[in-house]
């Protein structure tokens, strides 16, 4: 399967956030407060277990959510209820990579959007990087959400500027087989 693979050098710039954190340990209030940013947005991606959750359990539905049931390398049985989407996608995709299936799963799914169906994408791997697919292929206007370990919640909210600098970081990932 073809895909992309981070290189080490862009670990460490990878690691500050792309938006806006909203920081804090208590998930349900950081969650709170993202939702009334989030609700500024025509359409919401969450990336991350934990950000997916909280903001269900805040009473907001991201139109696409992105898990792996793993929370810092530890598994995890997700706490969502499946019924709240309308379509479930089961991808693979593994650490420090981005799969073409992974991409084109998140890319269908932000497309699927805007005809009001929600999807959560389930990985089998590690979800992480899928936050920059879902950066790409995300319109002006939608908002794309993840944790950042330790820290928070980040809340991009993509315009060109954001797309084109995605774009740039991920055009130095390496073409790999896995």
């Amino acid at each position: 399967m073809k895909a992309l693979k981070l290189p080490s050098h862009l670990r460490r710039k990878l690691r500050k956030s792309l938006g806006i954190l909203l920081r804090g340990n208590n998930y349900v209030d950081v969650a709170a407060e993202a939702v009334n940013m989030l609700r500024t947005c025509s359409h919401t991606i969450a990336v991350g277990d934990i950000c997916c959750e909280s903001l269900v359990r805040a009473g907001f539905i991201p139109d696409v959510c992105v898990i792996d049931r793993r929370t810092l390398r530890q598994d995890r049985e997700p706490e969502l209820p499946i019924g709240i989407f309308n379509k479930v996608v089961h991808v693979r995709n593994p650490p420090s990579t981005i799969t073409e299936e992974a991409e084109e799963a998140v890319s269908h799914a932000i497309q699927e959007s805007l005809n009001n169906v929600k999807t959560l994408v389930l990985v089998s791997g590690e979800e992480d990087l899928l936050t920059l697919t879902a950066i790409m292929y995300s319109h002006t206007g939608f908002c794309v959400t993840y944790g950042q370990p330790s820290e928070g919640l980040v809340i991009v909210k993509v315009d060109r500027g954001i797309k084109d600098l995605v774009k740039h970081i991920v055009s130095k990932f390496a073409k790999v087989t896995v």
